[in-house]
Protein backbone atom coordinates (compact mmCIF):
# COMPACT_ATOMS: atom_id res chain seq x y z
CA UNK A 1 0.00 0.00 0.00
CA UNK A 2 1.67 3.24 -1.13
CA UNK A 3 0.72 6.85 -1.66
CA UNK A 4 2.33 9.48 -3.87
CA UNK A 5 5.42 10.97 -2.24
CA UNK A 6 5.41 14.71 -1.56
CA UNK A 7 9.03 15.83 -1.75
CA UNK A 8 10.40 18.54 0.51
CA UNK A 9 7.24 18.89 2.54
CA UNK A 10 6.87 19.22 6.30
CA UNK A 11 3.89 19.28 8.62
CA UNK A 12 3.38 20.87 12.02
CA UNK A 13 1.61 18.77 14.65
CA UNK A 14 0.76 20.18 18.08
CA UNK A 15 -0.32 18.13 21.09
CA UNK A 16 -2.86 19.71 23.43
CA UNK A 17 -3.24 16.95 26.01
CA UNK A 18 -1.08 14.31 27.65
CA UNK A 19 -3.82 12.64 29.68
CA UNK A 20 -7.53 12.74 30.42
CA UNK A 21 -8.00 15.90 32.49
CA UNK A 22 -5.10 17.92 31.07
CA UNK A 23 -5.31 21.71 30.65
CA UNK A 24 -8.24 23.26 28.80
CA UNK A 25 -6.02 26.26 28.00
CA UNK A 26 -3.68 24.38 25.63
CA UNK A 27 -6.00 24.48 22.62
CA UNK A 28 -6.16 28.27 22.47
CA UNK A 29 -2.38 28.71 22.47
CA UNK A 30 -1.82 26.02 19.86
CA UNK A 31 -4.65 27.13 17.56
CA UNK A 32 -3.82 30.84 17.74
CA UNK A 33 -0.01 30.65 17.79
CA UNK A 34 1.03 27.18 16.68
CA UNK A 35 0.47 27.48 12.91
CA UNK A 36 -0.64 23.83 12.94
CA UNK A 37 -1.57 21.40 10.23
CA UNK A 38 -2.75 18.89 12.84
CA UNK A 39 -3.86 19.18 16.44
CA UNK A 40 -3.75 15.98 18.48
CA UNK A 41 -4.89 15.07 21.97
CA UNK A 42 -3.78 12.03 23.92
CA UNK A 43 -6.24 11.12 26.66
CA UNK A 44 -5.70 7.41 27.24
CA UNK A 45 -3.59 5.30 29.57
CA UNK A 46 -4.04 1.95 31.26
CA UNK A 47 -5.69 3.72 34.20
CA UNK A 48 -7.89 5.83 31.91
CA UNK A 49 -9.19 2.78 30.06
CA UNK A 50 -10.19 1.27 33.40
CA UNK A 51 -11.93 4.48 34.47
CA UNK A 52 -13.76 4.82 31.14
CA UNK A 53 -14.85 1.21 31.36
CA UNK A 54 -16.26 1.86 34.84
CA UNK A 55 -18.04 4.99 33.57
CA UNK A 56 -19.70 3.08 30.75
CA UNK A 57 -20.80 0.38 33.17
CA UNK A 58 -22.80 3.08 34.97
CA UNK A 59 -23.96 4.98 31.85
CA UNK A 60 -23.79 3.10 28.52
CA UNK A 61 -23.67 6.36 26.56
CA UNK A 62 -20.40 7.36 28.29
CA UNK A 63 -16.98 5.72 28.18
CA UNK A 64 -15.15 8.50 26.32
CA UNK A 65 -13.28 11.69 27.27
CA UNK A 66 -15.89 14.48 27.34
CA UNK A 67 -13.02 16.99 27.68
CA UNK A 68 -12.69 17.04 23.91
CA UNK A 69 -15.98 18.90 23.52
CA UNK A 70 -15.21 22.06 25.56
CA UNK A 71 -11.62 21.94 24.26
CA UNK A 72 -12.67 22.07 20.60
CA UNK A 73 -16.03 23.83 20.36
CA UNK A 74 -14.75 27.42 20.86
CA UNK A 75 -12.22 26.93 18.06
CA UNK A 76 -14.09 25.32 15.15
CA UNK A 77 -13.95 28.47 13.02
CA UNK A 78 -10.24 29.04 13.63
CA UNK A 79 -9.40 25.40 12.92
CA UNK A 80 -11.30 25.48 9.65
CA UNK A 81 -9.80 28.79 8.60
CA UNK A 82 -6.32 27.37 9.04
CA UNK A 83 -7.24 23.94 7.66
CA UNK A 84 -6.07 22.27 10.86
CA UNK A 85 -7.34 18.74 11.34
CA UNK A 86 -7.82 17.04 14.70
CA UNK A 87 -6.77 13.51 15.66
CA UNK A 88 -7.37 12.28 19.18
CA UNK A 89 -8.11 9.14 21.18
CA UNK A 90 -10.96 10.72 23.15
CA UNK A 91 -13.19 7.89 21.94
CA UNK A 92 -11.92 5.64 24.71
CA UNK A 93 -14.20 2.61 24.91
CA UNK A 94 -17.03 4.39 23.04
CA UNK A 95 -15.73 6.24 19.95
CA UNK A 96 -19.15 6.32 18.28
CA UNK A 97 -20.71 7.91 21.37
CA UNK A 98 -17.94 10.49 21.46
CA UNK A 99 -18.48 11.32 17.77
CA UNK A 100 -22.20 11.75 18.30
CA UNK A 101 -21.69 14.07 21.29
CA UNK A 102 -19.12 16.16 19.41
CA UNK A 103 -21.38 16.44 16.36
CA UNK A 104 -24.22 17.75 18.52
CA UNK A 105 -21.89 20.30 20.14
CA UNK A 106 -20.71 21.41 16.69
CA UNK A 107 -24.28 21.89 15.47
CA UNK A 108 -25.03 24.10 18.47
CA UNK A 109 -22.10 26.25 17.40
CA UNK A 110 -23.51 26.46 13.88
CA UNK A 111 -21.12 23.90 12.37
CA UNK A 112 -23.50 21.38 10.81
CA UNK A 113 -21.26 19.63 8.31
CA UNK A 114 -18.27 18.72 10.47
CA UNK A 115 -16.83 15.50 9.06
CA UNK A 116 -16.05 13.26 12.04
CA UNK A 117 -14.52 9.79 11.81
CA UNK A 118 -14.85 7.27 14.64
CA UNK A 119 -12.33 4.43 14.81
CA UNK A 120 -13.30 1.38 16.81
CA UNK A 121 -13.09 -2.36 16.57
CA UNK A 122 -10.41 -2.60 19.25
CA UNK A 123 -12.71 -4.24 21.81
CA UNK A 124 -12.80 -7.98 22.40
CA UNK A 125 -15.48 -9.44 24.63
CA UNK A 126 -14.18 -12.15 26.94
CA UNK A 127 -15.89 -13.95 29.79
CA UNK A 128 -14.59 -12.74 33.14
CA UNK A 129 -13.27 -9.43 31.87
CA UNK A 130 -14.85 -6.02 32.11
CA UNK A 131 -13.06 -4.88 28.95
CA UNK A 132 -10.34 -5.97 26.56
CA UNK A 133 -8.93 -3.48 24.04
CA UNK A 134 -6.26 -4.04 21.40
CA UNK A 135 -3.64 -1.39 20.69
CA UNK A 136 -3.98 -0.56 16.98
CA UNK A 137 -1.46 1.27 14.84
CA UNK A 138 -1.84 4.26 12.53
CA UNK A 139 -3.45 2.64 9.48
CA UNK A 140 -7.04 3.43 10.41
CA UNK A 141 -6.08 7.08 11.07
CA UNK A 142 -4.54 7.29 7.61
CA UNK A 143 -7.68 5.86 6.05
CA UNK A 144 -9.90 8.30 7.98
CA UNK A 145 -7.85 11.25 6.73
CA UNK A 146 -7.93 9.83 3.22
CA UNK A 147 -11.75 9.81 3.49
CA UNK A 148 -11.69 13.54 4.27
CA UNK A 149 -12.18 13.51 8.03
CA UNK A 150 -11.72 16.85 9.76
CA UNK A 151 -11.81 15.23 13.21
CA UNK A 152 -10.64 11.67 13.88
CA UNK A 153 -11.80 10.13 17.16
CA UNK A 154 -10.13 6.84 18.02
CA UNK A 155 -10.32 4.14 20.61
CA UNK A 156 -7.22 2.36 21.87
CA UNK A 157 -4.47 3.18 19.43
CA UNK A 158 -0.88 3.42 20.54
CA UNK A 159 -0.30 7.00 21.62
CA UNK A 160 2.33 7.72 18.99
CA UNK A 161 0.01 6.57 16.18
CA UNK A 162 -1.96 9.80 16.63
CA UNK A 163 1.04 11.63 15.14
CA UNK A 164 2.36 8.90 12.85
CA UNK A 165 -1.00 8.72 11.05
CA UNK A 166 -0.93 12.32 9.76
CA UNK A 167 2.72 11.93 8.71
CA UNK A 168 2.04 8.78 6.68
CA UNK A 169 -1.02 10.41 5.11
CA UNK A 170 0.76 13.62 4.14
CA UNK A 171 4.07 12.14 2.93
CA UNK A 172 2.85 8.88 1.44
CA UNK A 173 5.29 6.81 3.45
CA UNK A 174 5.09 3.11 2.58
CA UNK A 175 4.01 0.72 5.30
CA UNK A 176 7.34 -1.06 4.92
CA UNK A 177 9.53 2.05 5.11
CA UNK A 178 10.60 1.08 8.61
CA UNK A 179 13.00 3.96 9.28
CA UNK A 180 10.43 6.63 8.45
CA UNK A 181 7.66 4.85 10.36
CA UNK A 182 10.00 4.64 13.35
CA UNK A 183 10.92 8.33 13.03
CA UNK A 184 7.26 9.40 12.86
CA UNK A 185 6.56 7.21 15.87
CA UNK A 186 9.45 8.84 17.74
CA UNK A 187 8.00 12.29 17.02
CA UNK A 188 4.69 11.04 18.34
CA UNK A 189 6.30 9.48 21.41
CA UNK A 190 8.01 12.74 22.35
CA UNK A 191 4.99 15.06 22.01
CA UNK A 192 2.11 12.73 22.98
CA UNK A 193 2.47 13.44 26.69
CA UNK A 194 1.94 17.16 26.21
CA UNK A 195 4.06 19.46 28.34
CA UNK A 196 6.25 16.66 29.68
CA UNK A 197 8.70 17.47 26.85
CA UNK A 198 8.52 21.25 27.31
CA UNK A 199 9.55 21.47 30.97
CA UNK A 200 6.92 19.48 32.82
CA UNK A 201 8.29 16.80 35.19
CA UNK A 202 11.79 18.03 34.36
CA UNK A 203 14.63 16.98 36.69
CA UNK A 204 15.98 20.55 36.73
CA UNK A 205 12.55 21.93 37.53
CA UNK A 206 13.86 25.11 39.17
CA UNK A 207 15.00 26.31 35.75
CA UNK A 208 11.42 26.37 34.46
CA UNK A 209 9.15 26.70 37.49
CA UNK A 210 8.72 30.46 37.14
CA UNK A 211 6.99 29.93 33.77
CA UNK A 212 4.92 26.81 34.52
CA UNK A 213 1.85 29.02 34.84
CA UNK A 214 2.01 29.60 31.08
CA UNK A 215 3.76 26.42 29.96
CA UNK A 216 3.81 25.82 26.23
CA UNK A 217 2.47 22.62 24.74
CA UNK A 218 4.72 20.87 22.19
CA UNK A 219 4.83 21.14 18.43
CA UNK A 220 6.59 18.62 16.18
CA UNK A 221 7.57 19.80 12.71
CA UNK A 222 8.01 16.54 10.81
CA UNK A 223 9.89 16.38 7.50
CA UNK A 224 9.27 13.88 4.74
CA UNK A 225 12.67 12.26 5.43
CA UNK A 226 11.58 11.43 8.99
CA UNK A 227 13.71 14.02 10.80
CA UNK A 228 11.77 16.43 12.96
CA UNK A 229 11.99 19.54 15.08
CA UNK A 230 10.42 20.03 18.50
CA UNK A 231 9.31 23.48 19.63
CA UNK A 232 6.40 25.25 21.33
CA UNK A 233 4.22 28.23 20.64
CA UNK A 234 6.09 31.57 20.86
CA UNK A 235 5.56 33.55 24.02
CA UNK A 236 4.73 30.52 26.16
CA UNK A 237 6.57 29.22 29.20
CA UNK A 238 8.52 26.06 29.83
CA UNK A 239 11.62 25.00 27.93
CA UNK A 240 12.39 22.94 24.85
CA UNK A 241 15.98 21.75 25.12
CA UNK A 242 18.04 18.57 25.21
CA UNK A 243 17.09 17.73 28.81
CA UNK A 244 13.28 17.84 28.69
CA UNK A 245 13.15 16.21 25.24
CA UNK A 246 15.63 13.45 26.17
CA UNK A 247 13.69 12.74 29.36
CA UNK A 248 10.47 12.34 27.41
CA UNK A 249 12.20 10.17 24.81
CA UNK A 250 12.93 7.66 27.58
CA UNK A 251 9.44 7.79 29.11
CA UNK A 252 7.75 4.38 29.45
CA UNK A 253 10.43 2.67 27.33
CA UNK A 254 12.10 -0.66 28.09
CA UNK A 255 14.73 -1.69 25.55
CA UNK A 256 15.51 1.53 23.62
CA UNK A 257 16.67 -0.48 20.59
CA UNK A 258 13.34 -2.29 20.35
CA UNK A 259 10.36 -0.09 21.18
CA UNK A 260 7.64 -2.41 19.92
CA UNK A 261 4.70 -0.74 18.18
CA UNK A 262 1.98 -2.16 15.92
CA UNK A 263 3.45 -0.51 12.79
CA UNK A 264 7.18 -0.85 13.46
CA UNK A 265 9.83 -1.89 15.97
CA UNK A 266 11.54 1.45 16.57
CA UNK A 267 15.18 1.79 17.53
CA UNK A 268 15.66 4.92 19.66
CA UNK A 269 19.09 3.90 20.99
CA UNK A 270 21.13 6.08 18.61
CA UNK A 271 18.80 9.09 18.53
CA UNK A 272 20.56 12.45 18.47
CA UNK A 273 18.94 15.53 20.04
CA UNK A 274 20.53 18.77 18.88
CA UNK A 275 19.72 22.20 20.29
CA UNK A 276 19.43 24.54 17.28
CA UNK A 277 18.36 27.65 19.15
CA UNK A 278 16.35 28.63 22.20
CA UNK A 279 13.30 26.34 22.47
CA UNK A 280 14.08 24.49 19.24
CA UNK A 281 15.69 21.05 18.94
CA UNK A 282 16.25 18.70 16.03
CA UNK A 283 15.86 14.93 16.42
CA UNK A 284 17.59 12.51 14.03
CA UNK A 285 19.03 9.01 14.01
CA UNK A 286 15.84 6.97 14.46
CA UNK A 287 15.80 3.62 12.68
CA UNK A 288 13.21 0.89 12.44
CA UNK A 289 12.61 -2.81 11.89
CA UNK A 290 9.53 -4.74 10.81
CA UNK A 291 6.94 -5.05 13.58
CA UNK A 292 6.03 -8.31 15.25
CA UNK A 293 2.98 -10.30 14.17
CA UNK A 294 1.17 -9.47 17.42
CA UNK A 295 -0.87 -6.69 18.99
CA UNK A 296 -0.97 -5.87 22.68
CA UNK A 297 -4.37 -6.51 24.27
CA UNK A 298 -5.07 -4.59 27.48
CA UNK A 299 -7.62 -6.33 29.68
CA UNK A 300 -9.38 -5.16 32.83
CA UNK A 301 -11.28 -7.29 35.29
CA UNK A 302 -13.15 -6.47 38.49
CA UNK A 303 -11.27 -7.59 41.60
CA UNK A 304 -13.04 -6.26 44.65
CA UNK A 305 -13.17 -2.72 45.98
CA UNK A 306 -10.83 -0.14 47.44
CA UNK A 307 -11.25 2.69 49.93
CA UNK A 308 -8.76 5.36 51.00
CA UNK A 309 -8.80 7.79 53.92
CA UNK A 310 -6.28 10.57 54.68
CA UNK A 311 -6.15 12.42 57.99
CA UNK A 312 -3.87 15.08 59.51
CA UNK A 313 -2.18 14.77 62.92
CA UNK A 314 -0.38 17.60 64.71
CA UNK A 315 1.58 18.36 67.86
CA UNK A 316 4.05 16.06 69.59
CA UNK A 317 5.08 12.82 67.82
CA UNK A 318 2.45 13.08 65.07
CA UNK A 319 3.68 10.07 63.05
CA UNK A 320 3.67 7.71 66.03
CA UNK A 321 0.16 8.85 66.93
CA UNK A 322 -0.97 8.43 63.35
CA UNK A 323 0.36 4.88 63.00
CA UNK A 324 -1.07 3.85 66.38
CA UNK A 325 -4.46 5.27 65.40
CA UNK A 326 -4.39 3.55 62.03
CA UNK A 327 -3.52 0.18 63.52
CA UNK A 328 -6.25 0.51 66.12
CA UNK A 329 -8.86 1.42 63.51
CA UNK A 330 -7.91 -1.47 61.25
CA UNK A 331 -8.12 -3.95 64.11
CA UNK A 332 -11.39 -2.52 65.42
CA UNK A 333 -13.06 -2.55 62.02
CA UNK A 334 -11.68 -5.88 60.81
CA UNK A 335 -12.62 -7.67 64.05
CA UNK A 336 -16.20 -6.44 63.65
CA UNK A 337 -16.33 -7.44 59.99
CA UNK A 338 -15.31 -10.97 60.88
CA UNK A 339 -17.99 -11.10 63.60
CA UNK A 340 -20.53 -10.05 60.94
CA UNK A 341 -19.45 -12.94 58.72
CA UNK A 342 -17.21 -11.00 56.33
CA UNK A 343 -13.71 -11.99 55.27
CA UNK A 344 -10.73 -9.92 56.52
CA UNK A 345 -9.38 -7.10 54.39
CA UNK A 346 -7.54 -8.48 51.36
CA UNK A 347 -4.89 -5.74 51.58
CA UNK A 348 -4.10 -2.80 53.85
CA UNK A 349 -1.58 0.04 53.84
CA UNK A 350 -0.70 2.69 56.42
CA UNK A 351 1.61 5.44 55.21
CA UNK A 352 2.80 8.62 56.93
CA UNK A 353 4.20 11.74 55.30
CA UNK A 354 6.75 12.74 56.51
CA UNK A 355 7.71 9.21 57.59
CA UNK A 356 8.43 8.12 61.15
CA UNK A 357 11.82 9.42 62.28
CA UNK A 358 11.54 12.81 60.58
CA UNK A 359 10.97 15.61 63.08
CA UNK A 360 7.83 17.53 62.15
CA UNK A 361 4.93 19.29 63.93
CA UNK A 362 2.39 17.81 61.51
CA UNK A 363 1.92 14.78 59.28
CA UNK A 364 -0.71 13.19 57.10
CA UNK A 365 -1.59 9.53 57.52
CA UNK A 366 -2.98 7.68 54.50
CA UNK A 367 -4.93 4.50 55.15
CA UNK A 368 -5.94 2.32 52.20
CA UNK A 369 -7.83 -0.97 52.32
CA UNK A 370 -9.16 -3.50 49.83
CA UNK A 371 -12.04 -5.94 50.27
CA UNK A 372 -14.13 -8.12 48.02
CA UNK A 373 -17.41 -6.81 49.50
CA UNK A 374 -18.52 -3.22 48.91
CA UNK A 375 -20.65 -3.27 52.09
CA UNK A 376 -17.59 -4.07 54.19
CA UNK A 377 -15.91 -0.92 52.94
CA UNK A 378 -19.04 1.11 53.59
CA UNK A 379 -18.75 0.07 57.23
CA UNK A 380 -15.05 1.02 57.12
CA UNK A 381 -15.99 4.52 55.93
CA UNK A 382 -18.52 5.02 58.72
CA UNK A 383 -16.50 3.63 61.63
CA UNK A 384 -13.39 5.73 60.97
CA UNK A 385 -14.96 8.75 62.65
CA UNK A 386 -14.62 7.19 66.09
CA UNK A 387 -10.92 8.08 66.09
CA UNK A 388 -11.81 11.75 66.54
CA UNK A 389 -12.65 11.33 70.22
CA UNK A 390 -11.51 7.85 71.23
CA UNK A 391 -7.93 7.64 70.02
CA UNK A 392 -4.85 9.87 69.68
CA UNK A 393 -4.71 13.57 70.61
CA UNK A 394 -3.92 15.99 67.83
CA UNK A 395 -6.13 14.47 65.13
CA UNK A 396 -6.91 17.55 63.04
CA UNK A 397 -9.44 16.26 60.57
CA UNK A 398 -9.82 14.06 57.54
CA UNK A 399 -9.35 14.97 53.90
CA UNK A 400 -12.41 14.80 51.67
CA UNK A 401 -14.90 13.51 54.19
CA UNK A 402 -15.84 9.87 54.73
CA UNK A 403 -14.39 7.62 52.02
CA UNK A 404 -16.48 5.67 49.55
CA UNK A 405 -15.71 2.25 48.08
CA UNK A 406 -14.44 2.23 44.50
CA UNK A 407 -14.23 -0.81 42.24
CA UNK A 408 -10.74 -2.17 41.63
CA UNK A 409 -10.24 -2.82 37.92
CA UNK A 410 -7.04 -4.78 37.53
CA UNK A 411 -5.11 -4.41 34.30
CA UNK A 412 -3.32 -7.14 32.38
CA UNK A 413 -1.69 -7.08 28.95
CA UNK A 414 -1.34 -10.08 26.66
CA UNK A 415 -0.45 -10.56 23.00
CA UNK A 416 -2.85 -11.56 20.23
CA UNK A 417 -2.24 -12.23 16.56
CA UNK A 418 -2.89 -9.25 14.30
CA UNK A 419 -5.31 -11.28 12.22
CA UNK A 420 -7.65 -11.78 15.20
CA UNK A 421 -9.02 -8.23 15.23
CA UNK A 422 -9.62 -5.50 12.64
CA UNK A 423 -10.02 -1.73 13.08
CA UNK A 424 -13.35 -0.26 11.98
CA UNK A 425 -13.94 3.22 10.60
CA UNK A 426 -17.26 5.06 10.66
CA UNK A 427 -17.51 8.30 8.69
CA UNK A 428 -20.36 10.03 6.89
CA UNK A 429 -22.79 7.26 7.80
CA UNK A 430 -20.60 4.57 6.22
CA UNK A 431 -18.65 1.79 7.91
CA UNK A 432 -15.30 0.43 6.72
CA UNK A 433 -12.84 -2.19 7.87
CA UNK A 434 -9.13 -1.31 7.76
CA UNK A 435 -7.16 -4.58 7.87
CA UNK A 436 -3.83 -4.46 9.68
CA UNK A 437 -0.91 -4.39 7.24
CA UNK A 438 0.82 -7.80 7.57
CA UNK A 439 2.74 -8.17 4.29
CA UNK A 440 6.22 -8.40 5.84
CA UNK A 441 8.51 -10.83 7.61
CA UNK A 442 7.96 -9.95 11.28
CA UNK A 443 10.82 -9.20 13.62
CA UNK A 444 11.28 -12.04 16.09
CA UNK A 445 14.71 -11.43 17.62
CA UNK A 446 14.77 -7.95 19.13
CA UNK A 447 17.85 -5.76 18.49
CA UNK A 448 19.91 -4.55 21.44
CA UNK A 449 21.71 -1.21 21.85
CA UNK A 450 25.48 -1.22 21.56
CA UNK A 451 27.37 -1.49 24.84
CA UNK A 452 29.10 1.55 26.26
CA UNK A 453 32.51 1.74 27.90
CA UNK A 454 32.60 2.02 31.68
CA UNK A 455 36.26 2.66 32.57
CA UNK A 456 36.50 4.72 35.76
CA UNK A 457 38.96 5.82 38.41
CA UNK A 458 38.37 6.10 42.13
CA UNK A 459 38.61 9.11 44.40
CA UNK A 460 37.46 10.52 47.74
CA UNK A 461 34.36 12.43 46.72
CA UNK A 462 30.63 11.65 46.97
CA UNK A 463 27.93 12.84 44.62
CA UNK A 464 24.22 12.34 44.33
CA UNK A 465 22.90 11.03 41.02
CA UNK A 466 21.30 14.47 40.56
CA UNK A 467 24.77 16.01 40.28
CA UNK A 468 25.68 13.85 37.30
CA UNK A 469 22.42 12.98 35.58
CA UNK A 470 18.81 13.65 34.67
CA UNK A 471 16.20 11.01 35.53
CA UNK A 472 12.67 10.26 34.34
CA UNK A 473 10.27 7.47 35.28
CA UNK A 474 7.01 6.17 33.85
CA UNK A 475 4.60 3.25 34.03
CA UNK A 476 3.17 0.52 31.84
CA UNK A 477 0.57 -1.55 33.66
CA UNK A 478 2.30 -3.09 36.69
CA UNK A 479 5.80 -2.28 35.42
CA UNK A 480 7.79 0.94 35.19
CA UNK A 481 11.03 2.39 33.93
CA UNK A 482 13.64 4.82 35.22
CA UNK A 483 16.07 6.44 32.81
CA UNK A 484 19.42 7.98 33.70
CA UNK A 485 20.84 10.56 31.26
CA UNK A 486 24.38 11.78 31.94
CA UNK A 487 24.75 15.56 32.06
CA UNK A 488 28.12 15.13 30.33
CA UNK A 489 29.38 12.08 28.39
CA UNK A 490 32.36 11.72 30.74
CA UNK A 491 30.01 11.17 33.70
CA UNK A 492 28.38 8.14 32.11
CA UNK A 493 30.95 5.45 33.09
CA UNK A 494 30.66 6.42 36.76
CA UNK A 495 26.88 6.28 36.65
CA UNK A 496 26.99 2.85 34.99
CA UNK A 497 29.44 1.55 37.58
CA UNK A 498 27.46 2.71 40.60
CA UNK A 499 23.88 2.26 39.34
CA UNK A 500 23.65 -1.46 38.77
CA UNK A 501 20.40 -3.42 38.57
CA UNK A 502 20.89 -4.63 42.13
CA UNK A 503 21.59 -1.13 43.46
CA UNK A 504 18.49 0.40 41.87
CA UNK A 505 16.28 -2.49 42.98
CA UNK A 506 17.49 -2.35 46.58
CA UNK A 507 17.29 1.44 46.75
CA UNK A 508 13.72 1.71 45.45
CA UNK A 509 12.41 -1.31 47.36
CA UNK A 510 13.63 0.31 50.56
CA UNK A 511 11.36 3.28 49.76
CA UNK A 512 8.43 1.24 48.39
CA UNK A 513 8.83 -2.18 50.07
CA UNK A 514 5.41 -3.54 49.07
CA UNK A 515 5.41 -2.38 45.46
CA UNK A 516 8.17 -4.53 43.96
CA UNK A 517 6.82 -8.05 43.61
CA UNK A 518 8.97 -9.19 40.69
CA UNK A 519 12.28 -9.45 42.54
CA UNK A 520 15.69 -8.21 41.43
CA UNK A 521 15.64 -10.58 38.46
CA UNK A 522 12.80 -8.51 36.93
CA UNK A 523 15.05 -5.42 36.72
CA UNK A 524 16.93 -4.95 33.44
CA UNK A 525 19.38 -2.18 32.53
CA UNK A 526 19.68 -1.16 28.87
CA UNK A 527 22.38 1.11 27.46
CA UNK A 528 21.22 4.20 25.58
CA UNK A 529 24.29 5.46 23.72
CA UNK A 530 22.60 8.14 21.61
CA UNK A 531 21.78 10.27 24.64
CA UNK A 532 24.69 9.12 26.86
CA UNK A 533 22.46 7.27 29.26
CA UNK A 534 20.78 4.04 30.12
CA UNK A 535 17.34 2.83 31.05
CA UNK A 536 16.10 0.54 33.82
CA UNK A 537 13.05 -1.59 33.12
CA UNK A 538 11.42 -2.47 36.46
CA UNK A 539 9.06 -5.40 36.03
CA UNK A 540 6.20 -5.90 38.50
CA UNK A 541 7.21 -2.81 40.44
CA UNK A 542 3.95 -0.93 41.09
CA UNK A 543 2.03 -3.12 43.51
CA UNK A 544 -0.49 -4.04 40.85
CA UNK A 545 -0.30 -0.70 39.04
CA UNK A 546 -2.86 1.97 38.24
CA UNK A 547 -6.25 1.69 39.86
CA UNK A 548 -5.46 -1.77 41.30
CA UNK A 549 -2.56 -0.65 43.52
CA UNK A 550 -2.98 0.72 47.03
CA UNK A 551 0.62 1.97 47.13
CA UNK A 552 1.40 5.66 47.48
CA UNK A 553 2.95 5.84 43.98
CA UNK A 554 0.94 3.39 41.85
CA UNK A 555 2.38 4.78 38.58
CA UNK A 556 6.02 5.12 39.60
CA UNK A 557 5.94 8.86 38.92
CA UNK A 558 8.43 9.62 41.71
CA UNK A 559 10.80 6.69 41.12
CA UNK A 560 13.14 8.75 38.95
CA UNK A 561 13.08 11.68 41.35
CA UNK A 562 13.91 9.33 44.24
CA UNK A 563 16.86 7.91 42.31
CA UNK A 564 18.37 11.40 41.91
CA UNK A 565 18.95 11.31 45.71
CA UNK A 566 21.06 8.16 45.63
CA UNK A 567 24.61 8.93 46.85
CA UNK A 568 27.60 7.48 45.01
CA UNK A 569 30.85 7.30 46.99
CA UNK A 570 34.57 7.00 46.17
CA UNK A 571 34.37 9.11 43.02
CA UNK A 572 37.06 11.47 41.75
CA UNK A 573 36.35 15.16 41.78
CA UNK A 574 33.74 16.01 39.17
CA UNK A 575 36.32 18.07 37.26
CA UNK A 576 38.56 14.99 36.92
CA UNK A 577 35.99 12.62 35.50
Amino acid sequence: MRFSQVAGKSIRVGCGSGFWGDSRLSTKQLVEHGNLDYLVYDYLSEITMSLMTAARMKKPEMGYAPDIIPSLTPHFDALRARGTKVVCNAGGVNPEGCAEALAKAAEKKGVKDLKIAAIGGDQIFESGTVSANAYFGAQSVVEALKQGAEVVLTGRLTDSALILGPAVHEFGWAWNDWDKLAAGSCAGHIVECGAQCTGGNHTDWRNVSDSWWNIGFPIAEINDDGSFLVSKAPGTGGKVAFGPVAEQLTYEVGNPAAYILPDVVADFSEVKIEELSENLVRVTGVTGHPPTDSLKLGKTKLNGFRSMFAVYFGGRDPQEKAIATGKALLKRIEDELIKQGHEPFTETLLHCTPPVGVSTPECVMRMTVRHNDRDALKFFGVELATAGTSMAPGLQGGVGGRPRPFPVLEYESVLIDKTEITPTLTIGGEDFEVPNFTDYEPTKEMPMPREQADATKEGNFSYEVMDLALCRSGDKGNSSNVSVIARKPEYLPYLRKHLTEEVVYNYLTNIYPNSFTGGVESVKRYDWPGINGFNFYLGESLGGGGVASIQTDPQGKAYGSHLTLYKMNNLPHISEM
